[in-house]
């Protein structure tokens, strides 16, 4: 939605969807890991470069 140039604005503590802060992982679930590593690499290989192909790229949006 970035390279669409939309903007956000939270309104209120209600609409956050997650709390503020850093999440720590705990270490003793490997198949959520694997899990996450695998999603991952995923978004990284196919699902990036298919967006960057249907709206371009804008350095403002990096994370």
């Amino acid at each position: 939605m970035c390279l669409l140039d939309y903007e956000y604005h939270v309104l209120s503590p209600a609409f956050l969807v997650h709390s503020p802060g850093i999440k720590q992982s705990s270490n003793g679930d490997s198949t959520r890991l694997q899990y996450a590593k695998e999603m991952s690499k995923f978004i990284q290989n196919k699902i990036e470069p298919e967006y960057r192909v249907l709206f371009g790229e804008n350095s403002a949006c990096k994370t």
